[in-house]
């Protein structure tokens, strides 16, 4: 187990972004569906938060590999352009 996340987990994060490099909409939704189906700790939300861990932790890396020093203010840009669209 590294970092507290499960190797199940990370084959699930791997599982879903093969299935959309992939186009695959069935394989998503069947590792989408055994994340939801493990109800391993953290209040029965165990293998969902670990798999969404793994697939933020990677998007970081990746983000900072394209924008460096600059990847925390694209993403914060991002999101609030984001939010800008939000009716709340």
């Amino acid at each position: 187990m590294t970092n507290g996340v499960r190797p199940i987990d990370r084959a699930r994060a791997s599982q879903m972004i093969v299935a959309q490099v992939t186009g695959d909409t069935e394989m998503f939704a069947a590792a989408v569906q055994a994340m939801f189906d493990d109800d391993y700790g953290l209040g029965s939300m165990g293998a969902t938060i670990n798999a969404l861990r793994v697939l933020t932790e990677d998007l970081a890396g990746v983000l900072i590999d394209a924008h460096g020093d600059r990847a925390a203010d694209a993403v914060r840009r991002l999101l609030a352009q984001q939010l800008a669209e939000v009716d709340l």
